[in-house]
């Protein structure tokens, strides 16, 4: 699994810089929230963290609101992981 997650993390990265170099925000907000999840599946929760507050930044920018619900919903599991249960209620 870790060879899968390593290329996902990959691919997502290149779509995060193709997105940024043609101005794509929609899949700028989506490469950064599943970098997030993919930082978060490795145990990289300050990166999980990092990627998940930048999406929700982009996302919110955008006004797509049903990915930053989803976005919410990564950050609240996020959270619990991290033994926060406050700050997963907040997200939800």
């Amino acid at each position: 699994m870790l060879d899968s997650l390593a290329q996902a993390r990959e691919l997502a990265s290149q779509a995060l810089d193709i997105s940024q170099d043609i101005k794509y925000w929609f899949g700028v907000g989506v490469a950064q929230q599943t970098l997030g999840r993919i930082a978060q599946s490795e145990g990289s929760l300050a990166d999980a963290e990092r990627f998940l507050h930048e999406a929700q930044q982009t996302l919110a920018t955008i006004h797509c609101r049903y990915w930053l619900e989803r976005n919410y919903m990564d950050q609240a599991a996020l959270s619990h992981s991290q033994g926060n249960p406050q700050s997963a209620a907040n997200h939800l």
